[in-house]
């Protein structure tokens, strides 16, 4: 039975946002992995290690060794773009084919649109898109601290 409703938002991300329901709820029995760069598998090809050496740095604080296989997926994907890409420019837009020769659109459009949605799909899930990265905000320390002595006046107010 599929689930109603929004999907859930870890809290990490709730806090990155600066989310006031980060800040009245804090969730136990969430899994939060510790933050650590997962190593990049030795086969990727050499498009897709550009992007992994690309993306690294700037997810450096958010990704775990939990996060590999979608990171693997998200590189080869852009990969996997770039290349049809390149061929379909060689290759033009359409094609000869079907039964009486006429032209017709090239497959590899398909191929290279399929790369990109599976590409979109992840970079969305990391907040690489202009969209998703103005959702997440980023603390310095004084923020943390405004936040923890919120809390603890919450916390002393309602008796905890």
């Amino acid at each position: 039975m599929s689930k109603n409703g929004a999907r859930r938002v870890p809290l990490r991300i709730l806090k990155a946002r600066g989310s006031k329901r980060a800040l009245a709820h804090s969730v136990k029995d969430e899994f939060d992995p510790t933050p650590s760069v997962p190593t990049m598998p030795k086969d990727m090809e050499p498009e897709a290690i550009t992007e992994w050496n690309r993306l690294i740095g700037p997810l450096k604080s958010v990704l775990c060794k939990t996060d590999r296989q979608a990171l693997i997926v998200l590189c080869q994907s852009w990969a996997d773009f770039r290349y049809h890409d390149r061929l379909l420019r060689d290759e033009g837009c359409t094609v000869p084919g079907g039964r009486t020769g006429e032209e017709i659109s090239n497959p590899r459009i398909r191929v290279m649109n399929d790369a990109f949605d599976r590409w979109f799909k992840l970079a969305r899930c990391f907040g690489l898109t202009p969209c998703d990265r103005a959702k997440v905000q980023t603390l310095d320390k004084s923020d943390n601290e405004d936040k923890d002595a919120f809390l603890q006046r919450i916390g002393q107010r309602n008796g905890r």
